[in-house]
């Protein structure tokens, strides 16, 4: 564990970042297990720009939509935007005493995990094995068919029942 050290007033700062998109219960964990090592957790949440430059497509959830969400939660203690992935600036500005990382990055270079691993410590976190970002919007796409007839089947069920209060309220006068 990192140490306390007056530069963070006693307490031992954490560090994690992310894109945060379609939220769920991987992200909560993340979050969890990162305050977890901690006393105060930082979260830089990844710009639209940026998610596009290293995934090929941007987000579902817009960043300003993503930030709040990410701000919401309960394990937070600040949120910042991220604009380089893991920025020493941040890093040196928060005196971070500990990033965490999800264990897909292991094997990847980030200058601010390098430079981190020799400043405090770097840990690489389990993903949840039952889901992910990318699952999720494979099954929507999956289920796409299934989403559009449940849907449409819904609005009409809607335009039905408007015809028959509006009929029952106004009844036909016979001739």
């Amino acid at each position: 564990m990192a140490q306390r050290t007056s530069a963070n007033r006693g307490r031992i700062v954490v560090f994690t970042s992310g894109t945060f998109d379609l939220f769920h219960l991987g992200h909560a964990n993340v979050l969890k297990r990162s305050k977890a090592l901690g006393d105060y957790l930082i979260v830089a949440v990844s710009t639209d720009e940026l998610i596009a430059s290293y995934k090929g497509v941007a987000p579902i959830i817009p960043f300003r939509d993503r930030i709040k969400i990410v701000a919401s939660c309960k394990y937070v203690d600040k949120v910042l935007k991220q604009t380089v992935l893991t920025d020493i600036r941040q890093l040196k500005r928060y005196k971070v005493n500990i990033v965490t990382l999800g264990s897909d990055w292991k094997n990847k270079y980030l200058a601010g995990i390098e430079w981190m691993k020799k400043h405090g410590s770097v840990v690489y976190l389990p993903y949840t094995k039952s889901v992910s970002t990318t699952s999720i919007k494979r099954d929507i796409i999956a289920r796409t068919y299934e989403v559009i007839y449940a849907d449409a089947k819904r609005a009409i069920d809607l335009q039905l029942e408007k015809e028959e209060e509006r009929e029952s309220r106004w009844p036909r006068i016979a001739k």
